[in-house]
């Protein structure tokens, strides 16, 4: 037997597809199967589900090398830029943290839009995307509290692979509604 809405072949005893359908009430109910959650996705084409990856990979890609380039160079110019007064290398300290905040946004951004095409609520992506880093400023008196400030300033990052995992999914779920 083949469902009406999406066609796929089932047993003739099924009382529902995977895609929702549901045969004795002849329409569409809610359904619990990861599967169907994908078949109530936007239909996003697998160009642009890859697309929208590799925008996340990208921004991602550009926040982690421009904050490690900001932490180079102030590593290396902050202690002569402060004990010299020298307004070149403090401006280049300064870019390199520009630099690096708009990698930041940018990776935030695609993390937005990442989250929407996977019918996800952005809110608690950015919540923590922005809240992470904020957090880790907190001073607080406890041993090790550098190392734990540190993985709550660098844990948004990690956010990129939770969604990414998604979206992989979803494209999985495309190319095979597509083939069929």
């Amino acid at each position: 037997m083949k469902c009406p809405k999406c066609s796929l072949e089932i047993q003739a005893s099924a009382s529902r597809c995977n895609c929702g359908y549901v045969f004795a009430a002849g329409a569409m109910k809610e359904s619990r199967s990861s599967a169907a959650a994908a078949n109530r996705a936007p239909r996003l084409s697998v160009k642009g589900l890859n697309a929208i990856e590799s925008r996340l990979n990208r921004s991602f890609y550009a926040a982690v090398v421009a904050l490690i380039v900001y932490i180079v160079i102030n590593g290396y110019f902050g202690i002569h830029a402060v004990a010299f007064r020298n307004v070149v290398l403090l401006l280049i300290i300064m870019a390199a943290a520009l630099l690096a905040l708009g990698g930041y946004i940018w990776y935030v951004v695609s993390l937005s839009i990442t989250a929407k095409a996977i019918n996800k609520r952005c809110g608690p992506y950015l919540f923590w995307a922005i809240g992470g880093p904020i957090l880790s400023l907190i001073p607080v008196p406890i041993p090790l509290w550098g190392y734990v400030s540190m993985a709550l300033a660098v844990a948004p990052l990690t956010i990129k692979f939770l969604l990414s995992g998604e979206i992989r999914t979803m494209i999985r779920f495309q190319t095979l509604r597509d083939m069929h």
